[in-house]
C-alpha cells in the first residue's frame, strides 16, 4: 500500500481534512530546506509538497517564482534537491510530491544516458518531453551526433 493510500485512510478513518505543505527547495537555502522538511512533518503535515526551482517558472504565482529565484541564487538544482529527499526520507513517514518542469527532468535523463557514455553535454535547453521521446526512439537510446543539442524555444508547437 502506498504512503498516499495509507495517508488518505487514516486522514478518512480520524473524519479529518490533510494538511499539505509547500515549499520550495533552496529556498532560503539547501541546508535549511534539509532542517524544515522533518520540522513540517513534526508541525503535522501530512503530506510535503517539494517544489524544484527552475529558471522559467511560468506556471507558478508571484510569490513561488521569488522563492524560485532565491532558491536558484543559493545553488538548488533538481540533483541536489533529490539527494535532499532522499537523506531526509528515512526520518519522514508523509508522502513526498516532487513539483518541478519537465525540463530539468529531461535534461537530467539525457544527461545520464549521455555521461553513462562518458560523454559530456554542455546544455539542453527547452528540450520538450515528446521530442525528447521521439528522439530517443528514434536513436535507440543513443545519440548520433554526440556533441550537439538542438534548442527548441518555449513556444515551440509539435
Amino acid at each position: 500500500m502506498s504512503r498516499f493510500t495509507r495517508t488518505f485512510d487514516r486522514l478518512k478513518a480520524e473524519g479529518r481534512t490533510g494538511l499539505v505543505t509547500y515549499i520550495t527547495a533552496g529556498d532560503p537555502s539547501l541546508a535549511r530546506t534539509r532542517e524544515l522538511l522533518p520540522a513540517l512533518v513534526r508541525a503535522g503535515a501530512d503530506v510535503l509538497e517539494i517544489g524544484v526551482p527552475f529558471s522559467e517558472p511560468l506556471a507558478d504565482g508571484p510569490v513561488i517564482q521569488r522563492a524560485t529565484e532565491r532558491a536558484l541564487k543559493a545553488g538548488a538544482t533538481l540533483d541536489k534537491v533529490l539527494t535532499i529527499v532522499e537523506e531526509v526520507r528515512p526520518s519522514i513517514d508523509v508522502p513526498l510530491v516532487l513539483f518541478t518542469y519537465v525540463n530539468p527532468v529531461v535534461a537530467i535523463v539525457l544527461g545520464m544516458i549521455v555521461l553513462g557514455e562518458q560523454v559530456t553535454v554542455g546544455l539542453i535547453i527547452g528540450f520538450p518531453l515528446v521530442i525528447a521521446g521521439c528522439w530517443l526512439a528514434a536513436t535507440g537510446g543513443r545519440f548520433r551526433s554526440r556533441d550537439t543539442l538542438g534548442d527548441l524555444p518555449p513556444l515551440a508547437t509539435d
